[in-house]
């Protein structure tokens, strides 16, 4: 299965080996397999979902993830009530900040003043302001709520008003954003 020569480095790198596991090894060797197995595809997720766990903004997400799931599966998009063993664990904050940079292809951000005071948010959002630095493409704004968050960019090409559009609308947005991300992952 091509693991063989990394599960040994492991091993010997915390002492499996000896049959000693220190507890604070635990969670770096979880997040050492983990990044290992997400490897194997240039991007463990096609949609990363980052918003507050307001009932409004809730409820939008919910339908968003739902349709999203219909579509590609549930393993393929980051919500937390599909993937709650990621968000919940000890230690989540700072493997947060990554799954977002780095596992999913498209963040979809949800555009509202309370996102900035979420906890949570606050994780996802340092991940995902590295992707806007890097690939603007990769991330999509949508706004339901009031206000707007601080790293939210109106542009128009990274936007679209919620509360001007149905669920149905924003995910066909998703949809075609991803396919044209899709084909420069595939091109390079």
């Amino acid at each position: 299965n091509g693991y063989g020569d990394n599960v040994e480095a492991l091993k010997q790198k915390f002492g499996i080996d000896q049959g000693i596991i220190r507890n604070s090894d635990v969670k770096e060797i979880m997040d050492a397999l983990r990044m290992h197995l997400a490897k194997d595809e240039e991007y463990q997720y096609l949609v990363g979902l980052s918003f507050p766990e307001e009932e409004r903004q809730k409820k939008y997400f919910a339908e968003i993830a739902e349709k999203l799931r219909e579509r590609y599966g549930k393993n393929k998009i980051l919500y937390c009530h599909y993937h709650e063993d990621e968000f919940y664990r000890v230690g989540a904050s700072s493997f947060i900040k990554e799954l977002y940079e780095k596992h999913c292809l498209l963040d979809v951000v949800c555009d509202c003043s309370s996102y900035d005071t979420h906890r949570w948010c606050k994780y996802e959002a340092e991940g995902i302001h590295t992707v806007m630095e890097s690939n603007k493409d990769r991330v999509l704004f949508v706004h339901v709520g009031e206000g707007h968050c601080q790293m939210c960019n109106v542009e128009n090409d990274m936007y679209i008003d919620g509360e001007k559009v149905d669920v149905g609308y924003t995910v066909n947005q998703i949809i075609s954003r991803l396919k044209k991300l899709e084909e420069v992952v595939h091109e390079g």
